[in-house]
């Protein structure tokens, strides 16, 4: 496969929620970021060649990024939708390309990116089963937040069937978090940012 872009994007630890500034809904989650563009996972299908108005939802980061004004670190831009691969079970990652940013927008991807190359935590997303109910994925955050080394599981409630750990990179990674969740019966494919 050919390489689509120009400039080289960092693979981020963090998933961060990216919101459209005209709904307010959430379109996906931050998968990599560069001073020109990013690319987001998203359960949606979005349109190739059109224009949106992104935001990132930094209170999600506050305590990873031990940043405590997040109002001085609000990243707002235009970017144009330029590429979108079907990633399995409904899921779509989607290039886009900052048309439109300010120099506080850029820092602040500048900071986003120092900041979460550098960090002791890394985040997976996994796939449960789309008919899972809420109890279920309720007792599979517990057992899973149980583990050693595990800061956080959480479900995005406009996506609820993604799963999204936060773990320590020293104790845990996503293969093992992901064989102990066979280990309970619930299937879990851990969502791939890049084919």
């Amino acid at each position: 496969m050919q390489e689509r872009r120009r400039y080289k994007r960092e693979v981020l630890a963090l998933y961060l929620p990216i919101f459209s500034l005209d709904s307010g809904k959430v379109l996906g989650y931050l998968g990599d970021l560069s001073d020109h563009g990013l690319m987001l996972v998203s359960d949606q299908s979005l349109e190739i060649q059109t224009e949106f108005r992104l935001g990132v939802k930094l209170e999600s980061a506050k305590q990873d990024l031990q940043y405590e004004d997040l109002k001085a670190l609000r990243i707002e831009c235009t970017a144009q939708s330029r590429w979108q691969t079907p990633m399995g079970e409904g899921l779509f990652s989607v290039g886009f390309m900052f048309t439109e940013i300010s120099d506080t927008a850029l820092m602040g991807i500048r900071f986003l990116i120092k900041t979460l190359s550098n960090s002791q935590y890394a985040e997976t997303l996994f796939h449960l089963d789309e008919s899972l109910d809420i109890q279920t994925r309720d007792r599979v955050a517990a057992h899973v937040k149980s583990y050693l080394g595990i800061k956080s599981v959480n479900f995005e409630p406009e996506i609820p069937h993604l799963m999204i750990v936060k773990y320590e990179k020293s104790q845990f990674n996503a293969l093992a978090i992901q064989q102990q969740l066979l280990t309970q019966g619930i299937e879990a494919e851990i969502v791939k940012l890049h084919n």
